[in-house]
């Protein structure tokens, strides 16, 4: 198996003709990077600086490209007066923005799997798994961490519903999307930024037991 090594070689060719001297850096994969010198001083120096590198921070360090390293630098300096490190910044982002893979349908699939744990009844069940189905109709393969209030919005409103099932609708993907918050599976609940529409009392009518039944489910969803 190929070891890590620095070298520094005599070099010849037409196509560099400045070029005297190289420094070939094997890798235990079998990988070489190359770089050319005019003089063997210069190569001899950047061998010294790729050594340290090593021993300081491990292979990796080379693998570190010159516009990642000033990205870095510059990044250092904004965040100076803020009192936090990189890492710091890249873990919290990272918590902001939940899972980076996962999308709508692998959320509503788990949800439905924890309703089902939880003895849900059946007519409330079968009411998440038809609004789910509409819903990732247009949005089932997009990433959860992806969706925002106004698509959430926009959707319920083009179903052409009325407020009182849109404000149902509404309950149930907020439960979808709490329960991914609290999972970790996305960083918030975005149809929290979606207003509850406004019910005019002759639009309620009087309830049957099933929707009441069904609106207490809603309610014990959402915690």
């Amino acid at each position: 198996m190929p070891k890590f090594s620095i070298v520094v070689r005599p070099y010849k060719c037409s196509a560099r003709p400045n070029a005297k001297w190289v420094l070939n850096v094997w890798y235990p994969t079998g990988k070489r990077q190359r770089r050319y010198f005019e003089t063997k001083e210069a190569a001899l120096a950047e061998q010294a600086v790729k050594q340290v590198e090593v021993e300081n921070l491990g292979l990796r360090a080379l693998e570190i490209s010159g516009r990642l390293r000033l990205e870095a630098l510059d990044a250092q300096e904004r965040l100076a007066g803020y009192g936090v490190t990189l890492i710091q910044v890249v873990d919290d982002y990272i918590r902001r923005r939940g899972s980076p893979k996962t999308t709508v349908r692998e959320v509503a699939d788990i949800y439905l799997k924890s309703r089902i744990k939880h003895g849900r009844s059946k007519k409330h069940l079968d009411s998440l798994r038809r609004l789910f189905e509409r819903f990732c109709v247009s949005h089932g393969t997009d990433r959860v961490n992806d969706i925002n209030g106004n698509q959430v919005e926009g959707w319920l409103h083009d179903l052409g519903v009325g407020p009182v099932t849109i404000n149902s609708y509404r309950a149930l993907l907020h439960s979808l999307f709490e329960f991914g918050v609290r999972k970790k599976l996305c960083p918030e609940n975005p149809v929290k930024a979606v207003e509850r529409m406004t019910v005019k009392a002759e639009e309620v009518g009087i309830l049957t037991p099933d929707h009441l039944k069904l609106q207490c489910e809603l309610r014990v969803s959402a915690c």
